[in-house]
């Protein structure tokens, strides 16, 4: 009979809690989402891209939580690019060293850097990081130590 009432009071409890987090569940979720989700690292490169390799390496190894995105098929959208090149201006955030450039025709590479970046998502020096409302473009020992690696 004792077990019988442990297991209709433990259902009960449990049904009891589903319904509660059920009501709470979306605010909950919202915050968390605030709290913990402006601290996963949103990094933009390339999966073969030695520098972003290297970079993912390191992050991984500080404890940093990260987002993956590669940029062939999920590129920045025109915010993010627009944003970058007022922060950083296009002599960072255009890689006029890549393969990708040394390839454009000329009439393309007249384009304004908004649009350039956009049409040819590899001419984005690598990797991108957005952390907590800041961005880092390249893997300089800047950005480095603005990671918490030495």
């Amino acid at each position: 009979m004792q077990n019988f009432l442990i297991g209709v009071f433990h259902a009960s409890s449990l049904a009891f809690l589903k319904t509660v987090w059920q009501i709470v569940e979306a605010p909950l979720a919202w915050l968390m989402q605030q709290v913990i989700g402006g601290y996963i690292m949103k990094f933009y490169g390339l999966k073969n891209c030695d520098s972003c390799k290297k970079a993912l390496s390191q992050l991984h190894a500080t404890g940093h939580d990260i987002e993956f995105f590669d940029i062939r098929t999920n590129p920045l959208d025109q915010s993010q690019i627009t944003d970058l090149l007022a922060r950083h201006g296009d002599q960072l955030v255009l890689n006029r060293k890549s393969t990708t450039w040394r390839n454009l025709a000329e009439s393309d590479r007249l384009l304004s850097p908004e649009n350039l970046l956009a049409l040819h998502p590899t001419l984005i020096k690598r990797p991108v990081i957005f952390h907590r409302d800041i961005s880092y473009v390249g893997w300089s020992q800047d950005v480095r130590s603005a990671c918490g690696i030495r």
